[in-house]
């Protein structure tokens, strides 16, 4: 679920707090390079002329310096309208972004634990179907782009919804449109989900009845979109994206 991928070495770096030469060479350039006040990263806290783009990727806006793409940025905007930092909270986090995770552990209020199959960057290593945490153990979790991965997902969101304390409310992104059904096929070979998912790693591509299924693990769900909540200058200077699903969970 959580890829390492680009930029490995300073991932770990900074999950072990190690600084490194080429790490700060690097930033340097990449500084230099992408200097200008058009774009904010509201992760790294730093102004760009552009967002970095991948060849044949235009949709994709990615920080040149700390790699946050849009749902973290726009996650990173959208926490302080919630109760997060009101008060002191536990917090369980699924495939735990590392830039992400970084800023949540260094909140002094929260109770933090992250979790996932196979990522070193996790605290625990945790199979999302089996969550080997007791009932009712988290004011808070987070769950960003995992379920589409899981062969078993209804099982998954139940297991959420069981560790989620009763007034909890969970963080449940996945790729989503409202206006088709859910399309999956986890024996699909991964060049036809490639096609019809949008990865090769993905089972499925989440449509309308998505939210039937979070109701079905018993969960009060709440749909919004990055538009609705933000103004469309907040939007472009942060590289947002404006029709983005923003899906909660709460527990009664």
């Amino acid at each position: 679920m959580t890829e390492l991928g680009r930029g490995d070495r300073f991932k770990l770096a900074a999950r072990q707090r190690i600084p490194t030469t080429y790490e700060a060479v690097w930033r340097t350039q990449r500084k230099f390079a992408y200097r200008g006040t058009a774009v904010c990263c509201p992760i790294c806290d730093r102004t760009f002329g552009r967002w970095e783009v991948p060849e044949g990727e235009a949709w994709r806006h990615i920080c040149p310096l700390c790699h946050a793409e849009a749902r973290h940025r726009s996650l990173w905007l959208w926490l302080p309208t919630t109760d997060l930092l009101a008060r002191r909270h536990s917090l369980l986090h699924f495939a735990p972004e590392w830039l992400i995770q970084a800023k949540l552990r260094a909140l002094p209020n929260l109770d933090y634990i992250s979790a996932d199959l196979t990522s070193p960057l996790a605290d625990r290593t945790v199979d999302i179907t089996e969550i080997p945490f007791a009932d009712n153990s988290f004011d808070i979790i987070f769950c960003s782009h995992v379920l589409h991965y899981i062969p078993d997902d209804r099982r998954a969101m139940s297991e959420l919804y069981r560790v989620l304390r009763p007034g909890g409310w969970a963080l449940l992104l996945v790729p989503y449109r409202a206006d088709r059904d859910t399309d999956e096929d986890p024996s699909a070979p991964p060049e036809e989900r490639l096609i019809r998912f949008g990865a090769e790693e993905h089972l499925r591509s989440y449509g309308k009845d998505y939210l039937d299924r979070l109701r079905a693990a018993g969960f009060d769900v709440e749909n919004e979109r990055i538009n609705d909540r933000f103004d469309p200058s907040i939007v472009r200077y942060f590289g947002l994206y404006a029709d983005e699903a923003w899906i909660i969970g709460r527990k009664r």
